[in-house]
């Protein structure tokens, strides 16, 4: 009479594929996992990056005189005589002295610096933002972007914004 079931031969075997083939499955989703984080944050990156400059770019383009003190410093002065300061400072960017914040990181630092110049009747200003971030997401490493605009403002001869 036979016994029915199977050998420890054969179970031994279904076991290590099935283990073969459940390592490989979770290295696939821990790998498409992290993929994905690093994706996300880079993606956080340049919307912050993009917001940054498009509101430095919104102040520029109300503006009727640029002046810098510095390569990290800009004032916008508007029509009604308001000036609105950006300064980057200790790996910050400051709006009127109060730091520009950006999301979705651990930690993260803003370098950058302003060029202006006189084209025709316009200001221009050369934006150049550098952001660092940091996130245990993507395994406690540093990712970075650059990004950079240039951005016009009219004015006359005699300061009045046309």
């Amino acid at each position: 009479m036979k016994a029915k079931g199977f050998t420890l031969i054969e179970v031994l075997v279904t076991t290590l594929i099935a283990g073969i083939i459940g390592g490989g499955l979770t290295s696939v989703i821990y790998t498409s996992n992290k993929v994905l984080n690093r994706s996300v944050l880079e993606a956080n990156m340049q919307s912050n990056g993009m917001r940054i400059l498009e509101t430095i770019g919104n102040d520029v383009k109300r503006g009727i005189v640029l002046e810098s003190t510095s390569e990290t410093s800009l004032d916008i002065k508007d029509t009604t005589g308001v000036v609105t300061n950006y300064t980057f400072s200790n790996d910050k960017l400051f709006k009127d002295s109060k730091e520009v914040i950006i999301t979705g990181a651990e930690s993260y630092a803003l370098k950058g610096n302003f060029k202006i110049d006189v084209v025709s009747r316009y200001y221009a200003v050369d934006v150049q933002l550098n952001i660092i971030l940091k996130s245990s997401d993507i395994g406690g490493q540093y990712q970075t972007d650059s990004l950079n605009n240039i951005y016009y403002c009219r004015f006359d001869p005699e300061g009045w914004g046309l």
